[in-house]
């Protein structure tokens, strides 16, 4: 999953276990691994995991890596000293043959332990949140969000298991989730296939801003949404579109989706980092 410093903002979201079940598991170890200081001095990271290749992670600081490896966002990973958002490594990693698309975050995490020396625990402390609820005084969704009519179980049963059969030109993935915000201040987040928390988790990552956001609505299954915003600019960028012509993500989500987000202070699940040391280069 590749992220960076650019001008365009882009966040491609794989979004699956959550803290508890991610730290019950037991951890598969890659079979080799090398790590270097990074010392560019660049800005840009990236993280390649192909079925069946080395995962490499370049110019990565021990943050990212957990943030990565935990499947968490920011605001829900709490600790840590201040070389792990400071110091950059390069990392190459030989996995296990026939390893399952599902389990490099789990390669991840027990490389962590292994050469970082990471110990981490789970916590429930209040935070600042979004609460994601309906709308509507009927209960009716908006015209962008519906139920789901795709087997997503089954489709990403057979992803676990090998690589992912890409679509046509032009088509997207049946079963999906994706957001993007861009310098201009056009947003997206659809899924396909997904339950609400799912939803809260997208809408974390583009429109939390300092806040999660949390499914409160009471909707259980599966959904496909497709929600689009044009909001201010972000710093340094500029948009075309005239500001009495802007659409919030807070407007667009209650007239698109049908649903809203209240401000509220409430426990959630954090990932705590008790102890985390530098490794020895190799």
């Amino acid at each position: 999953m590749p992220t960076s410093h650019r001008k365009a903002t882009v966040i491609a979201v794989t979004l699956a276990l959550g803290i508890s079940s991610v730290l019950a598991q037991t951890r598969p170890s890659f079979e080799v691994a090398s790590i270097r200081p990074n010392l560019s001095e660049s800005a840009s990271t990236t993280i390649r995991a192909a079925f069946g290749s080395p995962v490499t992670a370049t110019n990565i600081t021990v943050r990212t890596l957990i943030l990565t490896a935990y499947r968490v966002h920011r605001l829900r990973l709490v600790g840590g000293p201040a070389w792990i958002d400071r110091e950059r490594f390069d990392i190459v990693a030989k996995q296990p043959p026939d390893t399952p698309t599902d389990q490099i975050t789990l390669l991840w995490q027990s490389l962590l332990e292994d050469r970082f020396k990471l110990r981490v625990r789970k916590e429930l402390r209040p935070r600042p949140v979004y609460r994601l609820v309906t709308a509507r005084n009927d209960g009716s969704l908006g015209p962008q969000l519906g139920r789901s009519t795709t087997d997503c179980a089954a489709i990403d049963a057979a992803a676990r298991k090998g690589p992912i059969q890409m679509p046509a030109a032009g088509q997207r993935l049946p079963c999906n989730q994706r957001g993007s915000l861009m310098p201009d201040g056009q947003g997206i987040v659809s899924i396909a296939g997904r339950d609400m928390a799912v939803l809260a988790e997208l809408l974390t990552l583009v429109a939390g801003q300092d806040r999660i956001v949390v499914d409160r609505t009471g909707l259980s299954g599966e959904f496909d949404a497709e929600l689009r915003w044009h909001d201010e600019p972000m710093r340094g960028g500029s948009s075309s579109v005239p500001s009495d012509e802007r659409l919030s993500v807070f407007t667009a989500i209650q007239e698109q989706l049908g649903l809203k987000l209240e401000p509220a202070t409430e426990p959630v699940d954090v990932l705590v980092v008790e102890s985390v040391e530098r490794p020895t280069p190799d």
